[in-house]
């Protein structure tokens, strides 16, 4: 038997590739709207009385089980390390609790007077880790190389700076902004992945970050930028969000802060990843990956929206 067309061969290749490439797409779509739906009803638990409270055990949980996906890929040195940034988490929730909730026997004095200089100092905390990370990371990125060269596995501070406390942030976003704020700040940070990856899709065709991140565009991180930036003015316009400082200025500032803070967290997450040889932290959710990835966007944004929200809107307690 004759051996096929090379040409044959290679012509049915790029015929499947666009078909793939739909299939692809219409399948992280589905999962999309199943997780959007998920979280919809998540939110609307936090509208109650204990919102915070919910709030709070949220991103608990969504802290510990980026750990555990975190240790599952090897990004942590050694066990003992995600005990450690577990024990953080649980500590970081602990006090959390206690500077939030009335009903705490040990609510720790807050002059709630300076509310705005509290919030800032905790997220410049939180921030603080991170932002020497990133900065360490960014030779790297720029020579198209991926990030934390000199060890693959991760420190513990860092382990417990970037996955483990951020997500903390959900407790005093829900307590200071309300419900509203919430879904505000989660629409901040994820509506540029949506915009970036279809746009992406669509007519992406350049790749900035190739070694890091290969899927992601130069049309992607612009139309997700954009995305972000349109998105902050609506929720500010849609009452999400409490009065602004610089009118319409604040809503499209705060899109751009979280927006810039969103695809800098999901790139040094690539980037992690890739020096451990994977590319998903999970298949949970399918071609979404695990939560790892959901929420990476989230690690830089939430620290990111408590150091300069409350410049921008006058948080009422």
């Amino acid at each position: 038997m004759s051996a096929a067309n090379p040409a044959v061969k290679s012509a049915a290749q790029n015929a499947a590739a666009p078909r793939s490439k739909r299939s692809r797409v219409l399948q992280r779509t589905k999962v999309g709207g199943a997780l959007a739906a998920t979280v919809a009803l998540a939110l609307y638990s936090t509208a109650g009385p204990n919102g915070v409270r919910v709030a709070l055990a949220a991103g608990l949980l969504l802290g510990l089980w980026g750990l555990v996906e975190a240790d599952r890929i090897g990004l942590t040195r050694r066990r003992g390390a995600t005990f450690a940034a577990a024990a953080a988490a649980v500590v970081g929730a602990l006090l959390t609790f206690a500077w939030l909730d009335p009903a705490s026997p040990r609510q720790l004095p807050v002059d709630w007077t300076e509310a705005a200089r509290y919030w800032r100092g905790l997220g410049l905390v939180a921030a603080g880790g991170l932002a020497a990370a990133l900065l360490g990371s960014l030779p790297g990125i720029a020579a198209g190389a991926p990030a934390l060269e000199r060890r693959r596995a991760l420190p513990t501070w860092l382990i417990a700076a970037w996955f483990a406390l951020p997500l903390l942030a959900l407790a005093p976003l829900r307590h200071a902004l309300g419900v509203g704020g919430l879904v505000a700040f989660l629409v901040l940070a994820k509506v540029g992945d949506i915009a970036g990856y279809y746009v992406g899709n669509a007519i992406g065709e350049t790749h900035p970050f190739p070694r890091i991140s290969p899927g992601k565009t130069t049309a992607g991180c612009v139309a997700s930028l954009v995305a972000g930036v349109l998105a902050g003015v609506a929720v500010q316009l849609g009452g999400l969000l409490p009065a602004p400082t610089l009118g319409l200025a604040s809503g499209a500032l705060a899109g751009l802060f979280v927006n810039l803070a969103a695809q800098a967290g999901d790139l040094f997450e690539s980037a992690a990843k890739r020096r451990v040889g994977v590319k998903d932290a999970a298949t949970t959710f399918g071609p979404s990956g695990g939560m790892l990835d959901l929420v990476d966007s989230l690690l830089v944004a939430g620290p990111v929206a408590l150091v300069t929200w409350p410049f921008l809107f006058h948080w009422a307690l």
